[in-house]
């Protein structure tokens, strides 16, 4: 390349580079107002945003997801229900929804296990003042939800509520979301109770259903032996540990977590504890990996069950280790095991496994 062509070269190059648009600084009140704006562009150019969940080992969902997908895409539907029991992979479900379709709307949330936060101290206040903020970036947290109506009816926005229980309160602040959205909105509910979306006017339903068992062997593979196939020697063992679950995905999970590199004679003790819950519920089932924690381990989890789900792990861990105890080990068991689950340092449970904690903590107080 001679001189002249690339002289030309940078010619054009700089010409093109005048010609973008960017940033006047005249337009911003201070430099941090600009740097804010040009970082958050950068992130939508590089397709990164907050809203995004991570999720990973999906298997079974496919199908699902195409059925939302579509029923979203039908004239007139504005909301879709996920129905079925705990433990299903609802949340699951609508976290993948979310990721799939949030970037075509002008504004987007999720709004997590509304049954659990809506018992906390702020309530559905807050949950409506973190939704203000989401959707309208509402910096005003006292101004409640009853001014931004008229804006939000303007809004082609996406909502998930999950976990939403038959409670008035709980409705009232459903139907006062949704009735004042645009035409181009969409909703998701989740939830355990039929009678909910009933309730919310919701006629779209998908109802969660469990495994196929080719589909719970690979997803339990991949918590048992962090592949998609058993070791050969261990393929009866794990058809039998899958048929207990009975497809239920948070129980392979669980179940897989807590047989990962055990021995073939673990393995079978474990076994024969599921058949005695052979009628049992899913708690029962899942109670057989918390039976196989050491007594710390077993403190530790209870102690999250009834007192600190929710928090931050920095937190529990300083209030844990004033009993003599080093607890940063036990939850990381408490993870591996998939009884506990850690986002951005902060540590929540199932509610099911929350449940059976405080079950056993029941019973034993009952029977000292």
């Amino acid at each position: 390349m001679d001189d002249s062509e690339m002289l030309q070269r940078w010619r054009t190059a700089l010409r093109d580079a005048a010609n973008l648009s960017g940033f006047d600084s005249k337009n911003y009140r201070n430099e941090a107002s600009l740097v804010i704006n040009i970082v958050d562009d950068i992130l939508k150019r590089l397709d990164c945003d907050s809203s995004v969940f991570y999720t990973e080992n999906l298997v079974g969902l496919d199908s699902s997801i195409e059925k939302i997908k579509n029923l979203f895409c039908t004239e007139g539907v504005r909301k879709v229900g996920i129905w079925g029991i705990g433990g299903i992979g609802k949340t699951t479900l609508a976290k993948v929804i979310f990721n799939k379709i949030f970037r075509q709307f002008e504004a987007s949330y999720f709004i997590e296990n509304i049954r659990e936060e809506s018992e906390k101290s702020g309530g559905l206040n807050d949950m409506r003042q973190k939704l203000s903020h989401a959707l309208l970036e509402d910096i005003h947290p006292n101004i409640g939800f009853i001014f931004p109506r008229e804006r939000l009816s303007r809004k082609k926005v996406l909502i998930v509520f999950d976990d939403v229980i038959a409670d008035l309160k709980q409705m009232e602040f459903l139907r006062e979301v949704s009735d004042y959205l645009d035409s181009k909105s969409r909703i998701i509910i989740t939830t355990r109770e039929k009678q909910v979306l009933a309730n919310c006017g919701v006629h779209n339903i998908h109802e969660m259903e469990g495994l196929s068992f080719d589909k719970a062997f690979e997803l339990f593979s991949l918590y048992a032996f962090k592949e998609n196939n058993p070791i050969e020697h261990y393929i009866g063992l794990a058809s039998s540990v899958v048929e207990h679950a009975k497809g239920v995905p948070l129980a392979l999970k669980v179940l897989g977590s807590y047989l990962f590199d055990r021995t073939k004679k673990e393995w079978e003790s474990a076994l024969a504890n599921l058949k005695t819950h052979t009628h049992g519920s899913i708690q029962k089932v899942l109670k057989v990996s918390y039976d196989g924690l050491h007594d710390k381990e077993k403190d530790v989890f209870l102690d999250i069950a009834c007192f600190f789900k929710g928090y931050k792990r920095d937190l529990i861990e300083t209030i844990l280790n004033t009993s003599d105890l080093d607890s940063h080990i036990y939850i990381n068991v408490l993870i591996e095991r998939s009884l506990i689950t850690t986002s951005i340092d902060t540590i929540t449970m199932h509610d099911l496994l929350q449940d059976m904690g405080r079950e056993i903590v029941r019973q034993e107080s009952n029977n000292p």
